[in-house]
């Protein structure tokens, strides 16, 4: 391969070269030159021609090198004549968005270094790339001089992290540090925190021993059943508590609706309405023990606040629910279940639904319900808007004696009271003495909860591990063998057995049976023990 001679003054050429097979020439050859100025007859700095020249757009010329990882582009009537290079990550941007044909145009300058990563120039616009980053971006338009003024990637934004789209009626691009907008006008829902807490303090559940009856536990009474005139959110949510019991969850957040519109490329606010979502939803109990029923009843109230500016008057909304859009898990027995209702300030909204779960079929079935128990508001005209509050928590299932729901973030304890009871007495001691005295304090939940065990295999191995073949027929074992925390699965110290009057026994068993139902406490579910003395001394 013969090559001409190259350099006779920086940045002329005296001859055309003949590299790899095709000849390098004119302003093409000068930016070549260029790029490899400490080049000293080795591989230039764009690698070697790998086409000859060819034609471009509007009268202009281009050639590729290495394996067409640059390409240096030429047009009489751009950057005075001057070809440029343009390589790399940028180049494959520069192409899928048309080369020199697409909007960008030619190259006003050659691949520019910067602090952190690498430009070019175009006719209109920029394409930047960062160092170590897998994609460049294009800047172009009103945001490409909202940045520059903002002092390029060196300034308030950084590099571009995406190209323009298409945002609130005009356009958005995202840089490392905000975005800048072009046009846009938009209504969005900001939330603050969860207004309640989560009670880490488990219910109380004092079963009978003999009866399934629901209404014979001391902890709460029956609840309502569904009404669909709006009411008042469930009383239990007084407490500003998430999870008051077992069977309902409670919610309060505050929302802010804001209208901004663009401005030099920020948003500026010109309008705002507050609001506050109360919400709850209760489970029937007794309804649900007695004859199956996994349906719930959801309350919403939405206290509306002092609109300011262009959200004065307040605006209108599609009331709804997540379950609307989402039927294979969940439906809505309500009529009007999509409602219209006007967000005046200063007013309260409230509105109520009969849900239920669709996907129950098969015994032994569990269907959560994250992200479904709530509400969703969006715009009824105007601008597009919408915010989704559904942070309550549901959970049914076919796994207990008869279908139904419960709040599985509320946390329980089983009562063993020998005042209601008196048969459990033997066992309610065994149970005081075993959490004060083992290392892990099982069933107390200041140290360790137990969790219930479905699996037959384990529960064999705690009873033959505690009681092995030849144990008095009333031994007791703690903790119970219906869970994971059972003598098999914790060290020799950490568990206890003692023989009690198979009575007591029985007791516990029944106990266990109604408040494992009653509770729907499933496998790997969490409770709590408590034992209570006839003295009146509770184990915690």
């Amino acid at each position: 391969m013969a090559a001409a001679a190259l350099v006779t003054t920086a940045g002329t050429a005296a001859a055309d070269q003949f590299r790899n097979g095709h000849w390098v020439r004119g302003a093409i050859e000068q930016e070549f030159i260029r790029l490899g100025t400490l080049w000293p007859g080795g591989p230039p700095t764009v690698g070697e021609p790998n086409s000859d020249e060819l034609d471009a757009a509007r009268g202009g010329r281009w050639q590729a090198f290495g394996v067409d990882t640059n390409r240096i582009y030429w047009h009489p009537n751009v950057a005075g004549g001057k070809a440029n290079q343009v390589g790399g990550l940028i180049l494959q941007k520069w192409l899928t968005n048309g080369d020199e044909r697409g909007t960008l145009g030619y190259p006003l300058v050659s691949e520019t270094p910067v602090d952190g990563g690498r430009f070019n120039h175009f006719e209109s616009g920029s394409i930047y790339w960062k160092n170590g980053t897998a994609a460049a971006y294009i800047v172009r338009g009103a945001i490409r001089d909202y940045w520059a003024q903002a002092d390029w990637e060196k300034g308030t934004y950084g590099f571009p992290v995406s190209d323009e789209y298409d945002f609130g009626g005009g356009r958005r691009q995202d840089f490392e540090r905000g975005s800048l907008y072009w046009n846009v006008h938009i209504i969005d829902a900001e939330t603050g925190p969860q207004q309640y807490t989560t009670s880490t303090t488990p219910q109380r559940i004092n079963p009978s021993d003999s009866t399934t009856d629901p209404t014979a536990m001391d902890d709460i009474g029956p609840r309502p059943g569904p009404d669909l005139a709006p009411t008042a959110l469930s009383p239990r949510c007084n407490g500003n508590i998430t999870n008051p019991d077992r069977w309902t969850a409670c919610s309060r957040k505050g929302w802010v609706l804001k209208e901004r519109r663009s401005e030099n490329g920020t948003l500026r606010e010109i309008g705002r309405l507050p609001y506050t979502v109360s919400l709850s939803v209760e489970f029937d109990k007794v309804t649900q023990f007695n004859s199956g029923n996994a349906a719930w009843k959801l309350d919403a109230k939405i206290d509306v606040g002092t609109g300011q500016e262009s959200l004065a008057g307040g605006t209108r909304a599609h009331l709804a629910t997540p379950c609307l859009t989402n039927t294979s898990k969940c439906g809505t027995g309500t009529v009007l279940p999509t409602k219209e209702v006007p967000l005046t300030p200063s007013t309260t909204v409230e509105h109520t639904w009969s849900q239920y779960a669709n996907n129950l079929g098969t015994a032994g079935a569990i269907e959560k319900f994250t992200g479904l128990i709530g509400i969703t508001l969006k715009n009824a005209g105007g601008l597009t808007w919408s915010h989704t509050d559904a942070s309550l928590d549901a959970r049914c299932d076919r796994v207990t004696i008869r279908t139904g729901c419960v709040n599985p973030t509320a946390k329980t304890a089983v009562v063993y009271d020998p005042v209601k009871n008196p048969a459990i007495a033997a066992v309610s001691q065994h149970v005081f003495d075993a959490q004060a005295s083992l290392p892990s304090h099982w069933g107390n939940p200041q140290y360790n909860y137990l969790t219930r065990t479905t699996n037959q295999t384990i529960i064999d191995a705690n009873r033959n591990k505690a009681c092995p073949s030849g144990s008095p027929v009333s031994c007791d074992e703690f903790a119970m063998a219906s869970t994971y925390q059972g003598a098999s699965r914790v060290a020799a110290n950490d568990y206890s057995t003692r023989t009690v009057p198979k009575a007591s026994n029985d007791s516990q068993g029944g106990i266990m049976s109604n408040y494992y139902n009653a509770t729907r406490i499933l496998d790997g579910d969490p409770f709590g023990v408590v034992a209570i003395l006839l003295d009146g001394r509770q184990s915690w």
